[in-house]
């Protein structure tokens, strides 16, 4: 797994370039709405603000840092979109875990030893049944989700010489 900041910065950048800026109605900012933080200032809301609540309610209640990077930051991306329980049960039931809504042992476990099916399957799965945007916005994550913890297989010598380019291939 890379070290959780890394992993964080990567997942937030792409989140927060779907979720935009401010909206007065109804009024939300970096995708955080006066419905879920009342007592928010949204209309003075800073970036950096709104990085450190997604990573405190989103990053951290998904137990992100305890699960390989790929999956963690397409569950992030996920539980911001659906919410963190909506999200988690999605991962259990792709994990093969009981579906309660919490990263628990049994979830981590099972969601890092499948490595890229893990994620591969995670996506799927969170795209089934939801509109082009939602899906869009799932792989845009997957693309980079995919390209972590996973190995690169050497490239294979060929196993005759190729014909000079000046001379017919015979077969």
């Amino acid at each position: 797994m890379a070290p959780p900041s890394v992993a964080f910065d990567e997942a937030i950048a792409i989140t927060l370039s779907f979720e935009g800026g401010y909206v007065n109605q109804p009024q939300s900012n970096y995708g955080l709405s006066a419905v879920e933080y009342p007592d928010l200032n949204l209309s003075t809301l800073t970036k950096e603000d709104a990085t450190e609540i997604y990573r405190r309610d989103y990053w951290q209640r998904c137990c992100c840092d305890d699960l390989q990077e790929g999956v963690a930051q397409l569950l992030f991306d996920a539980a911001v979109d659906r919410g963190c329980a909506a999200a988690i049960r999605v991962l259990q039931k792709v994990a093969g875990v009981p579906q309660d809504g919490v990263v628990g042992t049994a979830t981590e476990e099972a969601s890092n030893a499948q490595q890229l099916d893990m994620i591969l399957h995670l996506a799927a799965a969170l795209c089934e049944g939801q509109s082009v945007g939602t899906i869009g916005r799932v792989l845009t994550m997957y693309k980079v989700a995919s390209q972590k913890d996973t190995p690169v297989a050497p490239i294979a010598e060929p196993p005759v010489d190729p014909a000079p380019l000046d001379q017919p291939v015979t077969p």
